[in-house]
Order: C-alpha cells, then sequence, then structure tokens
C-alpha cells in the first residue's frame, strides 16, 4: 500500500467544509480566512475534526468548500481590527 497523509483540523473546519465563527473578543474573521486559505496550500488524503464526520478519502474537498465561502465574501481591508 501507499502513503497517506492526513490533517487533523480540530475546531478550524469540519465535515462539508463547515467553520464556526464565534462573537467573543479574540475572534477575527480575516485570520481565519487566511487559516484556511493556507491549510488549503497543504496536500492530505484524510480530514480529522475535531468533532462530528471524518473524511477519508479526498479530504482537501471539505477545505476546499471552506476556502471558497471564505474567499466569495470579499471582506473590505479596512475592516482588520
Amino acid at each position: 500500500g501507499g502513503t497517506r497523509s492526513y490533517l487533523f483540523s480540530s475546531d478550524l473546519v469540519f465535515w462539508g467544509g463547515t467553520i464556526i465563527l464565534q462573537n467573543v473578543p479574540d475572534s477575527n474573521v480575516q485570520q481565519y480566512a487566511a487559516s484556511m486559505n493556507k491549510v488549503l496550500t497543504y496536500e492530505f488524503d484524510a480530514l480529522l475534526p475535531g468533532h462530528s464526520c471524518i473524511s477519508m478519502r479526498n479530504g482537501r474537498r471539505h477545505v476546499q468548500r471552506a476556502a471558497n465561502e471564505f474567499n466569495k465574501i470579499g471582506l473590505p481591508e479596512n475592516m482588520r481590527l
């Protein structure tokens, strides 16, 4: 067999590209979007989030879906804190 790679995504992204935005003082949507796009540059087979379903094959599709949604938002630069 070949080698497999895994992304343990904790609470960054869940199955289906689901994300959780929290209304807390240290939450930053722009940084969250940047993190998602950075993770999208990684090569991995399986997505193992901290909760709910896992994806043992083509796990990147879930990160891609979340990144696409973030990138559609198009938040202006002046919204940075």
